[in-house]
């Protein structure tokens, strides 16, 4: 399944990206909301289609409450793509596994998905990765198919993980509390190389999908141009053919600890590398949703439950 993303460029004929999970919903929603993020991703390009679940929260129980509301089959979902190990985007994954009831189904991730990840605090270790009852053999005991790869893959025509990001801003990522264990079993700062996202080619450009851009977001839009078809890894308005404008990025943007300087700066980013919109919720933050407000416009919306995006 790791096939080259950098063949040239591919476009979908259809993109939909329903948010079923998020922090928030909307006034009067039915919907109910949790900390965690889950997207039901929807791309066809000629006969093909697949029905992806891009993370799923971390209650299984109000994603698929949410799904019946929502007038989604879950025994329609092709694959399931994990963003990083977080238990706000894998909690429950071996319930939702059992839910989908499909033999062999993909679980696309990063092979260090299922290491320790945990933040130390004043009343002991606080793991924050995947949970126990989530483990790599027991999802393979569900019959789940796990195609870990740090590497950009195609999972289908004009639809792409970006495999590792590489870290290339100055103002991103910096001062994670995380940590993980070396060989030794001797904790060590972690610097979340597993945090992947989706990429989409359509018509108008590329579509972003993130889960909390831990890897930064400017990075990861850079990252997605490169694995759709891009030569340099950079992006700019006007871009010939389309393939290397940004048409919008979602998802969380973690920067709901970041300094207003950082904020700034990847507002000023973001303005700058996306032609289209930024749909931005779950861990970005009020004071950057505002920021990016002020940056964007109108381009600028947060995130909440039951929102539906088409391309």
């Amino acid at each position: 399944m790791e096939n080259s993303a950098r063949s040239g460029p591919a476009v979908l004929d259809f993109l939909s990206v329903l948010v079923l999970a998020e922090d928030s919903v909307g006034y009067e929603s039915p919907l109910l909301g949790q900390h965690g993020i889950s997207f039901l991703v929807d791309a066809r390009a000629g006969g093909e289609r697949m029905r992806i679940l891009a993370d799923i929260g971390q209650n299984p129980e109000a994603l698929l409450f949410n799904m019946d509301k929502l007038g989604v089959d879950i025994g329609s979902i092709d694959a399931i793509f994990l963003t990083h190990c977080h238990y706000d985007h894998t909690g429950g994954l071996a319930r939702i596994v059992a839910a989908i009831g499909i033999p062999g189904l993909p679980i696309f991730a990063h092979p260090g998905i299922f290491r320790p990840n945990f933040v130390e605090t004043a009343q002991g270790r606080l793991h924050v990765g995947m949970r126990p009852e989530d483990s790599q053999s027991t999802l393979e005991s569900l019959g789940a198919r796990l195609a870990l790869s740090d590497k950009p893959i195609s999972l289908m025509r004009g639809l792409y993980s970006t495999g590792y990001v590489p870290r290339l801003s100055d103002f991103e990522g910096r001062g994670s509390a995380l940590m993980t264990l070396d060989d030794l079993g001797n904790p060590v700062p972690d610097g979340m190389d597993d945090d992947i996202s989706l990429v989409a080619s359509v018509p108008d450009g590329l579509v972003a999908i993130t889960g909390c851009s831990h890897a930064g977001i400017s990075n990861i839009l850079r990252r997605a141009v490169e694995v759709a078809g891009g030569k340099d890894g950079t992006a700019g308005k006007g871009s010939a053919g389309g393939v290397r404008r940004i048409a919008a990025a979602l998802g969380g943007l973690h920067l709901i600890e970041a300094d207003n300087a950082t904020v700034g700066k990847t507002a000023e980013a973001l303005r700058d590398l996306v032609d289209g919109f930024v749909a931005a919720g779950h861990c970005t933050g009020f004071d950057a949703q505002t920021a990016l407000r002020g940056a964007l416009g109108g381009r600028f919306q947060p995130l909440r439950t039951g929102m539906r995006f088409s391309f």
